[in-house]
This record gives structure tokens, C-alpha cells and sequence, in this order.
């Protein structure tokens, strides 16, 4: 059995008995599979050699980090951008040198890709590689001469109360409406949003849990007229699915399709930019301006370094002629 097919057979083996079986016991029968596997030879069946052993390789990295409790958007991201590679440098991942990875994002470049997006992919390039290090698959990161690409710090402007008019004005439906409250009051990332079930929201105390980025848990709020909303696209389903939002299909929403709506409005509405994250930014920015302290913005928004939410307040250069005045008196 070769090392990555016996690794992968574990790791599907862990997975499979995780719903059924406690943990200390999934342990002791690995444990006892791994040895009797010991005495056989064990080969995942194979189209093309190259190929299905970088799939392979691909396969049990976001597996990893599946077990590690990753979000599945960061997954389905990280598996993108890998699949993105391979293809376009046709070479498999074990072989792949500096030059095949410069080539790559060189291409993206050339193609308008943002700087921002392309450091992301050599983020995720640089992981995948030294989990490939640890497995003992290759003995060299080829991204270790892959310089960071310089991004401009962008201050993302938050919503102003005209656009948040425009833009609950510009919706056609009722699901629509109580989306753009629900992102306004909350500050959910849209794969938070879209995960939302109708029985997470606790209507009395206007709170809902959201698990966030690493499975992390948190508490979010909702106001009064944003619940009435919620309420009033809830009286409009006679269906009996738990998600809180559906989509045209008859199925849970998922974040392109939250995405899509949310462009969809901007374009009517003639408002620009208009996508879940912004509505954290305003969130944030809003809040501060209320007096709440910068710690308590921190937890609503779930960021694990303080830093990241002061990224996410935009100061307006009137705000800060006004306070000048009112201190210098």
C-alpha cells in the first residue's frame, strides 16, 4: 500500500465512523485497522498516474482540514485555487518547481486579478506545500522563494443611511428585504448568514448563535424591525426546511446565491459595491460611532485579534474635524 493511499484510507475510515462511534473508541479501531492492513497491499485504483495522485494528494490535504474544522467556504477556496494551479501548469504537484507557481501567478496578474486574491493564493500554496513536507511527499517547498505581493491598504466605506434606503427600497421580495436587515443588524459573514436555521433565532431576546471561521461560536443581534422583516419573509414560505433562507430552487441559499442578490439590487439601485462583507464594515463602523468600545465590536463581529477589527472602521475625515473642535476648546 503506498503511504498516501494508506493515509487516505484512515482518514476516510476516521470520518466515516466519526458519526457513529465516540471518539476514544474511533482511535483504538484505527489503531487495530492500521495493523492488520500492515500484512496487505492496498492501491486506490487509478485513471492516469499523475493526475490521481495530485487529486489524491489534494483530496487528503483539504480532508485535513476538514478534521482541523476549517469552514467549507475556506475549503472550497483552498480547493479552487489548487485545482486552478494544477491545471494551468500541468504538472503534478510533486513536481512542481518556483517557476511553474511564478508562472501562475504571473498569468493571474496579466489577467486582472487583484494583488489582494493573488496573495491569498500563494497563502494557500505555501500551506499546501509544507503539509506536503510533513507527509514526506516532496522535500522542498517550492514557495519559499515566492515573494508576498505588495497589496494596498484599501479602507472599505461602509454603507451610508442613503444607500441602505436605496437598496431596501430596490428590493423586489420580501426574502430580499429581510436579507439586507438581517446583514445590516447582524454583521454575519455570508457563509454564516446563509447557514442560519429559523429555530437558531431567539425571537424574545433578538440573538442568534453563528459559528464562524474555525467553527467559532458567537453571539449576534437582531433589532426590532429587522425581526419584524425576518418574520414578515417567514409568513411568506410554506415549506417546512429549516434554513432560514432559501433560494429559487426550493433549497437553502448558498453565499454565491446571497452574493448574486445582493449584486443584483446594487445594479438597480445604482448603489455600488454591494456585497455581505460591506455590511460588516458598516456594522462596525456604526457601533463605534454609538460609543460601543472596540473590544465589544470585536466579539460581535467574531475577530480573534483586535487589529482586524480596526481595520474595519472607517473614520471620515468630517468626524475627525469635528472632535479636533470640540477638543481644542
Amino acid at each position: 500500500m503506498s503511504y498516501i493511499d494508506k493515509k487516505m484510507c484512515m482518514e476516510s475510515l476516521r470520518l466515516k465512523l466519526g458519526d457513529i462511534i465516540p471518539g476514544n473508541d474511533i482511535d483504538q479501531i484505527i489503531t487495530l485497522v492500521d495493523d492488520v492492513l500492515i500484512d496487505y497491499d492496498i492501491t486506490a485504483i487509478k485513471k492516469d498516474e499523475s493526475d490521481t495522485s495530485s487529486e489524491q494528494i489534494a483530496e487528503f490535504y483539504l480532508t485535513t482540514l476538514e478534521i482541523q474544522g476549517y469552514a467549507k467556504g475556506t475549503i472550497d477556496g483552498k480547493k479552487r485555487y489548487l485545482k486552478k494551479l494544477l491545471e494551468f501548469t500541468g504538472v503534478p504537484y510533486v513536481k512542481m518547481r518556483t517557476e511553474h507557481i511564478m508562472s501562475f501567478m504571473k498569468h493571474e496578474k496579466d489577467r486582472g486579478i487583484s494583488p489582494v486574491t493573488i496573495e491569498h493564493h500563494r497563502h494557500t500554496f505555501n500551506a499546501f506545500f509544507d503539509f506536503m513536507i510533513r507527509e514526506e511527499l516532496i522535500v522542498k517547498n517550492p514557495m519559499k522563494r515566492v515573494m508576498p505581493f505588495k497589496t494596498a491598504d484599501i479602507m472599505q466605506i461602509p454603507f451610508s443611511d442613503t444607500e441602505v434606503r436605496l437598496l431596501d427600497e430596490g428590493a423586489k421580495t420580501d426574502r430580499d428585504r429581510a436579507i439586507i436587515a438581517f446583514l445590516g443588524a447582524t454583521g454575519c459573514r455570508v457563509a454564516e448568514a446563509t447557514a442560519v436555521n429559523r429555530d437558531d433565532i431567539d425571537w424574545q431576546n433578538g440573538r442568534l448563535k453563528v459559528f464562524g471561521k474555525g467553527s467559532k461560536e458567537r453571539i449576534v443581534y437582531i433589532d426590532d424591525v429587522s425581526a419584524l422583516l425576518i418574520k414578515r419573509y417567514l409568513e411568506t414560505r410554506k415549506d417546512d426546511l429549516p434554513c432560514l433562507w432559501l433560494g429559487k430552487r426550493g433549497e437553502r441559499l448558498e453565499p454565491g446565491g446571497m452574493r448574486y442578490i445582493l449584486k443584483e439590487i446594487g445594479k438597480k439601485t445604482g448603489v455600488k459595491g454591494v456585497h455581505p462583507h460591506r455590511f460588516r464594515h458598516t456594522l462596525a463602523t456604526n457601533l463605534l460611532k454609538a460609543g460601543m468600545p472596540l473590544e465589544r465590536v470585536q466579539k460581535i463581529l467574531g475577530h480573534s485579534k483586535i487589529t482586524t477589527t480596526q481595520k474595519y472602521i472607517f473614520v471620515d475625515d468630517t468626524d475627525v474635524a469635528n472632535d479636533y473642535r470640540k477638543y481644542i476648546r
